[in-house]
């Protein structure tokens, strides 16, 4: 991937000036004194929080000594590339700049990763999908923006060409219904498209694996094919970005690192998950039950509703919460004790029917249709 990126390039430049001062066993005080400038302005673009005009970077490169030539015109470009304007600076209204920032991190990366606990990841997700969780999020007013901001993304990332990319996320994420079934359908189809590209790799965390260390944060770890620049670390939960180290610190890019590898070995069964979702979400659509019933016929569906494969009660009838029930009391997966725990709660669900006074519109197995109970 190009590092073209100008907040990238004032990174690289200010790397690079840093360590050519130590290099000429210099102090930023020396620096100044020299140039004349305050100690701050030195400081600042040793931060990278400000730039460094063309001029200076002459007389910069000239104290510490830089003669030749291919390197000097290396660091030029670097500075006036680092001036221009990225190219999703025309979407500043959807979020902060905090927020916006890493994507320049994005943009130039050879390899990501990502891990949500709780959603599909954005470069993933759904147009439907983006823009009702969104609505949600985000507020109203921002929408369509950050819709479009992410669809972009997508489509300068998911490319023959792009950075690898690898994506881990909790199987609640597949299994929460966002925009409603036949959305959930669309989306979940489209992470099976996608975990076939060569590029990318995706992994579902299943609700048997447990916790990890760091499970309740969402993360993305950038790295870059440039050697001079270190990895990245992005905390979106708190907008925060930390650059490579090798501290102990809980913030470290490596201790994330570490993480996100032993996860990885816990996504064996995404295939068998993502199936299993799709079919959850069908069984609850109109026009998918009546697949959802064959599946059930032939044995085919691990979630069938008897739990031993046997078939339903003459005219049961189940409601989202039960579908659910038998979907983990009949994972393969599934632990013994676990599965029979929820078997049993199964049962009473079934025994109790409906809440009284309510009338439930409810999927009857037996045929197929919906049916009204008035209690």
């Amino acid at each position: 991937m190009a590092t073209n990126d100008p907040l990238l390039q004032r990174r690289r430049l200010r790397d690079r000036l840093r360590r050519l001062r130590e290099n000429s066993g210099l102090t930023q005080l020396q620096v100044a004194e020299a140039m004349e400038w305050s100690p701050s302005k030195v400081i600042r673009i040793e931060t990278g929080t400000v730039g460094v005009s063309v001029n200076d970077l002459r007389m910069l490169i000239a104290q510490y000594g830089v003669t030749d030539s291919m390197e000097i015109n290396e660091l030029i470009t670097m500075a006036r590339l680092a001036k221009g304007r990225p190219w999703w600076d025309r979407y500043m209204a959807a979020g902060s700049r905090a927020f916006l920032r890493p994507l320049a991190y994005e943009s130039s990366a050879s390899e990501i990763r990502n891990f949500e606990p709780l959603f599909i990841p954005e470069l993933l997700r759904t147009e439907e999908y983006a823009s009702e969780l969104y609505r949600w999020t985000e507020g109203i007013d921002n929408v369509e923006e950050r819709t479009d901001l992410t669809l972009e993304r997508q489509e300068r990332l998911l490319r023959p060409g792009g950075p690898m990319m690898h994506f881990i996320f909790d199987e609640g994420a597949i299994l929460r219904e966002v925009a409603g079934p036949s959305a959930m359908r669309s989306q979940i189809r489209r992470l099976m498209d996608l975990e076939v590209h060569r590029n990318i790799t995706i992994g579902v965390i299943p609700f048997e694996a447990g916790l990890s260390q760091k499970f309740a944060t969402p993360y993305t770890l950038y790295q870059f094919a440039d050697p001079e620049v270190e990895g990245v670390l992005y905390l979106e939960s708190e907008d925060v970005i930390r650059e490579g180290g090798r501290d102990e610190l809980d913030g470290s890019f490596y201790l994330y690192y570490e993480d996100f590898f032993s996860l990885e070995q816990k996504t064996h069964e995404t295939a068998n998950l993502l199936e299993h979702a799709f079919y959850f979400h069908d069984s609850r659509s109109r026009e998918g039950r009546e697949e959802w019933i064959r599946r059930r016929s032939r044995g085919s569906l691990e979630g069938e509703l008897s739990g031993n494969g046997e078939g339903d009660p003459e005219g049961e009838s189940v409601d989202g919460s039960t579908q659910r029930l038998f979907y983990l009391a009949n994972r393969q997966d599934a632990p013994a004790a676990a599965s029979s725990v929820v078997s049993g709660l199964t049962e009473i669900f079934l025994s109790l029917g409906p809440p009284p006074g309510n009338q439930a519109t409810d999927f009857d197995v037996s045929t197929g249709s919906d049916r009204e109970d008035a209690q």
